[in-house]
């Protein structure tokens, strides 16, 4: 997971930039299917970007609806889309980049 943290996410330190924790999961998955690394749950996987990563999370209110986001942190390197054409920001043209900003 320590992999997964290091070439996928940075710390912002901006507040109110964050991750909601379902496309962070998501993202994780296809990061471990890509690498051929047996992912962790998802519990497991929240315990530890707390506990061993100190990240933190917390409940939003979007489109009328709650939805937990990882706080301070952004994905850098992998999209949460679950497709066959999902890349990594380095294989994206410039035009690509800006629409995942």
């Amino acid at each position: 997971m320590q992999y997964f943290v290091e070439k996928a996410l940075t710390v912002i330190d901006a507040s109110g930039k964050t991750v909601p924790k379902d496309q962070m999961y998501e993202s994780y998955r296809w990061f471990c299917r890509d690498k051929k690394i047996a992912p962790e749950s998802e519990q497991s996987f929240s315990r530890k970007l707390t506990k061993e990563f100190r990240f933190q999370y917390k409940k939003y209110r979007k489109e009328g609806s709650s939805i937990w986001c990882w706080e301070n942190i952004k994905l850098v390197n992998w999209k949460a889309l679950e497709d066959e054409l999902q890349q990594t920001l380095t294989e994206l043209t410039d035009e690509q980049r800006e629409e995942l900003k």
